[in-house]
């Protein structure tokens, strides 16, 4: 009866049978730019069709560029991209490297973008030069392990602290900027552990 790529939810039948009712549901995500707040000069930046731009998170950097996530319906993968305030000069900063790369943080000194990936299977931290070179693995675990996901970086730019979902109660940890020490810093709520 359908022959696209949209979501059919709460789908009911008259009761002879005739008529079918249903609804549609298209998300469709833009990153919009709005100098100093003020909404009369809110400016669209990203405009493909069929996309989720910044649905997985989206973050300045100390230059002034924006750090986004990228997601094709196409091929169902999201990618990290950087792109000026305007829109110009997007480049992608992760290629053919899992299915799923989001969620980024950026160092305040801009060297660092951290962010969640599942290249190496489970959702974990890892950290790239800002231009998407160099990646490196923050959080090293096998499936037991669970998932690493929702970092950011330290003020100092020495910790990334993030969330640990497995096997025991999900917890905030931190490891440092290198992969090095990681530790659990405390436990999630249960509240907040039950909203993801």
């Amino acid at each position: 009866m359908t022959n696209d790529l949209e979501g059919y939810f709460s789908l009911s039948l008259s009761a002879d049978g005739k008529m079918l009712v249903v609804r549609q549901q298209k998300i469709i995500a833009r990153i919009w730019h709005l100098p100093d707040g003020d909404i009369k000069n809110a400016k669209q930046i990203t405009f493909d069709d069929r996309k989720l731009d910044g649905h997985g998170g989206l973050i300045w950097t100390p230059d002034g560029k924006i750090v986004f996530c990228h997601f094709s319906d196409a091929d169902s993968i999201t990618d990290l991209y950087k792109m000026n305030s305007d829109g110009s000069n997007r480049v992608q900063l992760t290629v053919n490297v899992g299915q799923d790369n989001g969620y980024p943080s950026v160092s305040n000194d801009g060297r660092y973008i951290i962010f969640t990936s599942n290249r190496v299977g489970k959702r974990q931290i890892w950290r790239m030069d800002n231009d998407g070179r160099n990646p490196k693995l923050l959080t090293p675990g096998g499936e037991k392990d669970g998932n690493s996901e929702f970092a950011t970086v330290s003020p100092d730019g020495r910790e990334v602290f993030f969330i640990k979902r497995g096997a025991g109660a999900a917890a905030i940890w931190k490891v440092s900027i290198d992969g090095e020490n990681p530790t659990q810093v405390s436990l999630l709520t249960s509240a907040a552990t039950e909203a993801y």
